[in-house]
């Protein structure tokens, strides 16, 4: 079995790519750069010279090979990377007709909890949106409670208005819900840690991607000085990447985007 073509598919922000071989066996991936799905096909396209004619089922042959004879690092270049894993992943797991967990070892849970993300252009559209989410059963919802502020506002007035969102979603769903609030990299380590002591007694369930990316060491770090569970990583790369995080400090949550690892 051989690889005889591969598609790019552009769907709004989201670049899936199609893996077909030579026995009728197709897989599908996706490439997580999702804000720039473009750059991430260029990528993509640049590989296509070495995938023709290659053995669908060596797996991590070609994540080594695209890996380590890159030259530069970085989100594009591991989205098409994690892009042809997940692909290549499908294609094995339809040719041994196993779900590719099972081919990975097997499962450990027979259930996984899911949170949802909730919006609002208002705080009452928000505290609706939360009520609502746990009529259809969700025990946990996530919302980002800067959505509207000021990017000029001063530390005090920041955390002020964090809290006055999440009381106000605390207030709504009660003690049996839990909340994970999302940052977007919005803070700077002591607006971080600030913030941190005022959400602890609301008892999140994490503090998500409180500070830019740039270093995992120091988003590990950080972990040790914010009183609430903080939740990082879809921005990470590879296992180098999360090592650092890891040995930073106590991370409450990782989270691996798989269209960025593979």
């Amino acid at each position: 079995m051989k690889i005889e073509r591969v598609d790019t598919i552009l769907a709004g922000n989201w670049l899936y790519f199609l893996v077909s071989t030579d026995s009728g066996i197709t897989g599908l991936g996706e490439a997580g750069l999702w804000s720039y799905p473009s750059v991430a096909g260029q990528m993509v396209e640049r590989l296509r010279g070495y995938l023709l004619g290659k053995d669908p089922l060596a797996i991590e042959h070609h994540w080594q090979y695209v890996y380590r004879s890159a030259h530069f690092r970085g989100a594009a270049i591991h989205a098409a990377l994690a892009a042809i894993d997940v692909a290549l992943w499908d294609i094995a797991g339809k040719v041994f007709e196993a779900p590719v967990y099972q081919l990975l070892g097997g499962p450990v849970r027979h259930k996984v909890r899911l949170y949802v993300h909730i919006v609002g252009d208002s705080l009452d559209q928000l505290t609706d949106a939360a009520r609502a989410a746990v009529r259809d059963g969700f025990s946990a919802v996530r919302f980002n409670p800067f959505d509207g502020q000021s990017p000029d506002l001063r530390q005090d007035a920041l955390v002020s208005a964090v809290i006055e969102c999440v009381g106000a979603v605390r207030e709504a769903v009660g003690r049996d819900v839990d909340l994970c609030v999302e940052c977007h990299n919005r803070l700077l380590p002591p607006e971080a840690i600030a913030l941190g002591a005022a959400l602890a007694p609301f008892r999140i369930l994490f503090l998500e991607d409180p500070i830019p990316p740039e270093s995992p060491v120091l988003s590990g770090e950080l972990a040790r000085r914010v009183a609430v569970p903080i939740a990082t990583g879809e921005r990470l790369h590879n296992l180098e990447e999360f090592r650092d995080l890891l040995t930073g400090g106590p991370v409450g949550y990782i989270r691996p985007d798989l269209g960025l690892t593979g």
